[in-house]
């Protein structure tokens, strides 16, 4: 007789273990959903981010400027003096 109480008491305590283990189980399965599913949205925030900010700095690039000659750059620099000179006559350096 205490051979059939024993089982049937065992068998309780597995069932209740058995909840127990497929509630934790649950519990992690919700978890790594969430956390997958949080990944994922934030990559996916940052990648279109990326890229629209990418788009729109293409969009609104100067034109480079075309390449000034020596001549030129010589001439700005002449100018440049001429007008120190005036306004500093002692002015050697």
């Amino acid at each position: 007789m205490e051979s059939i109480q024993k089982k049937s008491g065992d068998s309780g305590v597995r069932k209740g273990d058995s909840l127990r283990d497929s509630y934790a189980s649950r519990i992690k399965q919700i978890f790594a959903f969430v956390s997958m599913a949080g990944f994922a949205g934030s990559t996916i925030f940052g990648m279109v981010s990326l890229f629209s900010s990418s788009l729109s700095s293409q969009h609104q690039q100067k034109p480079v400027a075309a390449a000034v000659s020596p001549e030129s750059l010589l001439a700005a620099q002449e100018r440049g003096y001429e007008t120190v000179l005036q306004r500093e006559l002692e002015n050697q350096i």
